[in-house]
Parts: structure tokens; C-alpha cells; sequence
């Protein structure tokens, strides 16, 4: 019996430890978090990806036109004629930052969430390039966007 017993308890472990390891899984990647702004358009991204507040809709408007929403861990992403835009976000509060866009160029917007009283409060910030490309690294396209 014990000569059955050893061999099966052997291969029960051995199956046991296959299938609780892990192995991580390589995305393959994302086309739109490698975009080009075209020579006469600057691109925006603006990401989101603190996990916190996830459940709020952050709304995004540029120039009073209403752009898409983020959760957490989301980004969305437009093209801009050169010039000055105002980007606003709304959550409890509303967050407006103006920027100067140049043709050509890549500009990556953080929406960080902060504690409200009814629900998420949110600020914009700019980012770098090296920053942009790490935090958009951690976020997926909001369901449901279509780029205008």
C-alpha cells in the first residue's frame, strides 16, 4: 500500500505546485499609448491612473467641449489645433488648467484624485514626458471612448 500511497502523493504535490505557480503575462502592446502627434496637431493624453476614487466619473471638457470621462486606472487622448486651450475636469469640484499646445508635440495631463465630501475631489497637473509615458503605462483606454 505504501508503495502506491508515496508515488501518488508525489504527483498530487508536483500537480498542486504547477498549477499554484504563477507566470506573468506579457500585454502585447497598446497602439494607442504609442501614438504620434501629427506635424500640424498636438497630441493630449490625460491618465488617471490612481486606483482611488475609481468608481467617480471624472469629466473632461476642452474648451467647453465635452472630450470623454475617466475611472480609475483609465486614460483618453485627443488631438489639438496649436494654441491655447482650458482644459476642465469635473468631479465634486472643477479643476481648470490652461496650456499653450505647440504642433508636434506630446502632452500628458494627470487627473489625481483627492478626498471629497459627497464624493472624489480631483486636480490637474502636468507631467513630463518620462512621467507621462510611466503612469500611462498603468492605465487602459476608458470603455466606451471614441477620440474626437
Amino acid at each position: 500500500m505504501k508503495k502506491v500511497l508515496y508515488p501518488l502523493m508525489f504527483v498530487a504535490l508536483m500537480a498542486l505546485m504547477i498549477a499554484c505557480s504563477s507566470t506573468k503575462k506579457v500585454a502585447a502592446p497598446d497602439p494607442l499609448k504609442q501614438l504620434e502627434a501629427p506635424a500640424d496637431k498636438a497630441l493630449l493624453y490625460i491618465v488617471r491612473p490612481a486606483f482611488v476614487g475609481t468608481a467617480i466619473n471624472f469629466n473632461v471638457s476642452i474648451d467647453g467641449e465635452f472630450i470623454g470621462k475617466t475611472k480609475g486606472k483609465n486614460f483618453i487622448y485627443t488631438m489639438l489645433e496649436p494654441g491655447k486651450h482650458t482644459i476642465l475636469s469635473q468631479a465634486e469640484n472643477k479643476e481648470e488648467l490652461e496650456m499653450v499646445f505647440e504642433a508636434g508635440k506630446i502632452y500628458y495631463i494627470e487627473q489625481v484624485p483627492k478626498m471629497g465630501i459627497i464624493k472624489a475631489r480631483n486636480k490637474l497637473e502636468t507631467l513630463n514626458a518620462a512621467e507621462g509615458i510611466k503612469k500611462l503605462a498603468q492605465c487602459r483606454l476608458t470603455k466606451g471612448f471614441v477620440a474626437k
